[in-house]
C-alpha cells in the first residue's frame, strides 16, 4: 500500500484532512495536495458540489473529505 492509499482509506471514512494529518502524522497541506491530486485524476469525487469554496463551509459538504474547514 502507498501513503495515498492510506489517504484515501482515512478519507473514505469521513475523517477531514486536517485528522486524516493528525493519525497519519503528515502535513496537512500534502494531505490536501494529495486529494487534489487524487480528485484530478478521477480516484475521488466530490458528492454533491461542482465547487469547493470552502467558507462558509456548506451543509451538503459536511461528510466531503476535500471541503476545507475555517
Amino acid at each position: 500500500m502507498s501513503l495515498l492509499d492510506d489517504v484515501l482509506r482515512e478519507t473514505a471514512t469521513g475523517a477531514t484532512p486536517p485528522a486524516v494529518a493528525g493519525r497519519l502524522g503528515l502535513d496537512v497541506s500534502l494531505v490536501e495536495m494529495m486529494l487534489e491530486h487524487a480528485e484530478r485524476v478521477g480516484l475521488v469525487l466530490r458528492p454533491g458540489c461542482s465547487s469547493c469554496t470552502g467558507v462558509p463551509v456548506a451543509p451538503a459538504c459536511a461528510g466531503c473529505p476535500i471541503a476545507r474547514r475555517p
